[in-house]
């Protein structure tokens, strides 16, 4: 059946029956929670490396949240 049957179709429908083809769309119609996960990269993972004897991750974990806290 070709997409303008199906809606010669629904629009001959009453009113009410309609409304029920209307939820059955929505309740089929995939959702953002649907959709799969994204993945998390961990390409930056070493990228502080070279920081390693200069601080401990707490003291870096403080210093992002300070820096984010004074751009807001």
């Amino acid at each position: 059946m070709s997409a303008a049957t199906l809606l010669e179709r629904i629009r001959q429908l009453p009113p009410q029956n309609r409304h029920i083809v209307e939820q059955l769309v929505e309740a089929l119609t995939p959702t953002k929670e649907d959709q799969p996960a994204r993945k998390f990269r961990f390409d930056w993972a070493g990228c502080l490396a070279e920081y390693r004897d200069e601080f401990t991750s707490v003291q870096l974990q403080k210093k992002i949240l300070d820096e984010w806290q004074s751009n807001s």
